[in-house]
């Protein structure tokens, strides 16, 4: 699979708004919008103070995941501003930044199936910002791929030569 992904840093904040942002009470959310803006993403606040946002962004380069720069303040300031000209209420202090690393494909799927020439050893790649979201089902495929060779999901066998492992 070398070539086949990159790594992206995410920069992501956690912004006061107030019992607003209360798990319950704010929702998820996704802004596709157009290439413009990009695609931003949002969480009510759970686990810590604030809601958490940031812009999915799986870009072409390729960031070292050994280096630890921290969150980019103009990155962050970008979310705000977002955020300040979507929502109805305030978005008051940026209570906590962070970063994250996606490992992209460059069409953002899934690598999933057993490894060429390896049929005894299955991969999964669960990419592009997205592999929490789909990790219990993910671990099914794969558990039924590496006991039975085919997986219970009828919408991944349909589409199953679409998450193949790249050869070489």
């Amino acid at each position: 699979m070398r070539g086949a992904v990159h790594v992206s840093r995410q920069h992501i904040g956690y912004f006061d708004i107030g019992d607003a942002g209360a798990f319950g009470r704010f929702p998820n959310w996704v802004y596709v919008g157009d290439e413009a803006r990009g695609l931003y993403y949002g969480l009510p606040a759970f686990g810590r103070p604030g809601i958490k946002a940031a812009l999915h962004g799986v870009g072409s380069g390729d960031d070292d995941p050994e280096d630890h720069p921290g969150p980019d303040s103009g990155a962050i300031a970008r979310v705000r501003a977002f955020l300040s000209s979507q929502l109805a209420i305030p978005v008051g202090d940026l209570l906590h930044a962070e970063t994250c690393l996606y490992t992209n494909t460059p069409d953002e799927r899934f690598v999933i199936g057993p490894l060429p020439g390896h049929a005894n050893v299955v991969v999964g790649s669960i990419c592009s910002g997205h592999g929490f979201k789909f990790g219990p089902l993910m671990g099914r495929i794969l558990a039924e791929l590496a006991t039975n060779g085919t997986s219970g999901v009828p919408e991944f066998e349909q589409h199953r030569d679409a998450f193949a492992v790249p050869a070489g």
